[in-house]
């Protein structure tokens, strides 16, 4: 699982590798230098997905999801965790206090779980 994860944060930053030039040292730099390359090295590990068996996506609110209806920011919210924890990269969920950052991280687990089966 952790070298999937690599994988996917490898893919990550060498589809951004312009945003992430100038926090890599000078030597570094060039996308076909020793960093590029192990990046590239680590992306091509990842297993292939097979056709048609592509990743469920949020398209409404989870069934496991009860007692109200999630306001549609909070579906946008938890559309782009999703898609945090398919790339393998981090983020910060913030807002104001109230507007249902809990709602949307429970709303993620409750998602991998039920709908994609992970643990």
């Amino acid at each position: 699982q952790s070298s999937i994860c690599d994988g996917h944060k490898a893919k990550f930053v060498l589809s951004h590798w312009e945003k992430f030039a100038p926090f890599i040292p000078e030597h570094l730099r060039s996308v076909d230098g020793p960093l590029g390359k192990k990046l590239e090295a680590v992306v091509k590990k990842l297993p292939v997905d097979k056709p048609g068996k592509g990743r469920r996506q949020v398209h409404r609110q989870p069934d496991c999801i009860e007692g109200g209806e999630m306001h549609p920011y909070q579906l946008d919210g938890l559309k782009w965790l999703v898609n945090q924890h398919d790339t393998g990269a981090g983020g910060i969920l913030g807002d104001e206090m109230g507007l249902g950052k809990t709602l949307q991280v429970i709303s993620l687990l409750g998602f991998l779980k039920t709908v994609r089966g992970e643990e």
